[in-house]
């Protein structure tokens, strides 16, 4: 294994390795590993904060993740990993002895020197690089626009053909021999809100407005006869169901009149 590939760059431009690369490099099980990084943390916790202002450093070197590992039978096992800064891996190799140990120690400290030299100097761009990065910047852009002014076609086309079946629905406040009033304002509504593009809560909302300003009907005036009893129950029991279809068909015909 090669030292640039024992550390690598982190989103904050940080020097890290993890665990496995760990594990590996040592000849060790990803497990052991993990188990000394552990402990290691909970050494910390049994130290006195007043002692140790320092208390909370090892856990900024470690960072805790989990990754789903495919299993031979066909399923997933959450394992365990641990990401870690130059700090958590001087913590951690500390418990590692041996002459194996110590070189691999050294080639570690060689890699993370050579990731933080790169991270400070960076390479300069050639002008190539440049213009490539922003080729594929404004290419990159250009889809997204693309997919958000199509999404938004949609939409229009969407609204411009429930409005027209809308339009060339037959409105009637007289609800068929096989349907009863209640289902009548149920559709109305779903024709309503589909038509204009708007939230049926909000239709809801504005039949209820109109229900207390033209007719002096308040639903929420009346108390529940029974926990799941909805707004709509209401104004059945108290017989305003023709009063809110009316509301509703009312509605649908101002619809009509600014869109013809």
């Amino acid at each position: 294994m090669e030292n640039n590939e024992l550390v690598f760059k982190g989103e904050n431009s940080q020097a890290l390795t993890n665990s496995l690369l760990v594990a590996e490099k040592f000849g060790k099980t990803h497990e052991h590993v993990v188990r000394d990084i552990d402990n290691l943390l909970e050494k910390v916790q049994d130290v006195d904060n007043q002692c140790n202002p320092n208390l909370d450093a090892p856990k900024t070197m470690f960072e805790l993740y989990f990754e789903d590992v495919p299993q031979p039978n066909g399923g997933f096992k959450r394992a365990k990993r641990y990401v870690m800064n130059r700090d958590g891996f001087t913590l951690l190799a500390m418990g590692f002895t041996g002459k194996r140990a110590m070189k691999f120690k050294l080639d570690y400290i060689a890699a993370f020197n050579a990731m933080e030299n790169e991270l400070r100097n960076p390479k300069p761009l050639s002008q190539l690089e440049i213009l490539q990065g922003s080729v594929n910047a404004l290419v990159e852009h250009d889809k997204r626009l693309r997919a958000v002014e199509q999404r938004l076609d949609n939409m229009d086309k969407e609204r411009e053909e429930n409005g027209r079946l809308l339009l060339e629905a037959k409105l009637s406040d007289i609800p068929t021999p096989q349907q009863s009033v209640r289902s009548r304002i149920n559709e109305l509504v779903c024709e309503y809100a589909r038509a204009t593009n708007t939230a049926h809560r909000d239709v809801w909302n504005t039949i209820y407005k109109k229900l207390k300003y033209l007719y002096h009907i308040s639903i929420n005036s009346y108390k529940k006869v029974k926990p799941t009893e909805t707004k709509l129950d209401v104004v059945e029991r108290i017989g305003a169901l023709e009063n809110v279809l009316s509301i509703i068909s009312e509605m649908i015909n101002d619809f009509k009149e600014k869109t013809a």
